[in-house]
């Protein structure tokens, strides 16, 4: 028993230390209610997909475009509502050799869009991301295999 008690202390010791956090996810009719809804007549709907390999899943990735930064989590799908933008899509990589990617964008009023953002391991070199633009057809049957991110977290940049 005293051995029990030793390894849940250490077990949650090291939960806390590490900063583990559980990410809310949306119920099975919310899911399917943000796969099939129509976009709002005066934003753009971004589709942010992440279904990483290895343990990057695990890994939050910011996309930032225009004046707004999303952050994706792994293995799940998000859902932004954003106001139209022309511009980059990129990621930002923390990290000293990472390798962020970019992809340009022109989210208008009323249209969805959807993303593949992945990030890869690359030996000796260290992370890559990547960015790919699906089609509605492409992106659909990956919304429905991953778990949506009930509050996609969204922050605003303000101008210097």
């Amino acid at each position: 028993m005293k051995n029990l008690l030793k390894f849940i202390a250490i077990s949650f010791g090291v939960l806390v230390m590490t900063g583990c956090s559980v990410v809310p996810t949306a119920t099975p009719e919310q899911k399917k209610i943000a796969i099939e809804m129509s976009a709002p007549s005066d934003k753009a709907t971004l589709y942010a997909i992440r279904n990483d390999k290895g343990s990057y899943h695990a890994h939050q990735l910011e996309l930032k475009i225009g004046s707004e930064t999303l952050l994706t989590r792994g293995m799940s799908f998000a859902v932004f509502s954003l106001n139209p933008v022309t511009g980059k899509l990129e990621t930002d990589i923390g990290g000293i050799v990472g390798t962020d990617a970019e992809i340009p964008m022109d989210l208008k009023a009323g249209q969805k869009y959807y993303v593949h953002v992945s990030q890869h391991f690359r030996p000796l070199i260290g992370p890559r991301a990547e960015l790919v633009e699906l089609s509605e057809s492409e992106a659909v049957p990956l919304l429905k295999k991953l778990r949506m991110v009930a509050e996609p977290e969204k922050k605003s940049i303000r101008a210097k």
